[in-house]
């Protein structure tokens, strides 16, 4: 059986939104496999593992946050959070301070040392990415980015719980 004969229907049009599930069930499978193969093919976290990269882009986009705000924007607990930041601050990529209006909260902040490693990684992944995909148009590139970012919005609206 062909990759493409996989989930394929006799019944219907070829485009029918069960086929259509059934190609994104498989090709999400293809796609994790792959993101892992390259993950392990490449030298990107050597420097930064994966979930400190994450969260170092997170506090990037977002600014400084606290651990409950932080772990929500991950999709995480907070004790795993706590954790992952914890294990940062060790390495001095975050710091960790009273939040001025509540000292009981703690402000997690990244820095210069942890936003340079978090440059470095996102530097190869993006080099990675173009060399891989150098043969696709812009419009395709645009394309693509456009549909992971409202999988990915779609995920978090599904999942991952609002702040309140």
């Amino acid at each position: 059986m062909q990759q493409s004969d996989v989930g394929s229907s006799s019944a219907g049009p070829a485009h029918s939104t069960d086929s259509a599930l059934d190609r994104i069930e498989l090709e999400s499978l293809i796609l994790v496999r792959h993101f892992e193969m390259l993950r392990r093919r490449n030298d990107f976290y050597s420097q930064l593992d994966r979930a400190a990269y994450l969260l170092l882009r997170t506090l990037e986009a977002g600014g400084s946050m606290d651990l409950r705000s932080l772990a929500s924007a991950l999709g995480l607990d907070r004790s795993t959070a706590g954790h992952q930041v914890s294990a940062m601050a060790e390495h001095g990529y975050v710091r960790t301070e009273p939040a001025p209006g509540d000292r009981r909260r703690t402000m997690i902040t990244p820095t210069d040392d942890g936003l340079a490693a978090m440059t470095s990684v996102r530097k190869l992944r993006r080099d990675s990415t173009a060399e891989l995909l150098e043969q696709w148009d812009d419009d395709a590139l645009a394309a693509l980015a456009d549909n992971f970012a409202r999988y990915n919005e779609t995920v978090k609206d599904h999942y991952l719980a609002p702040l309140g």
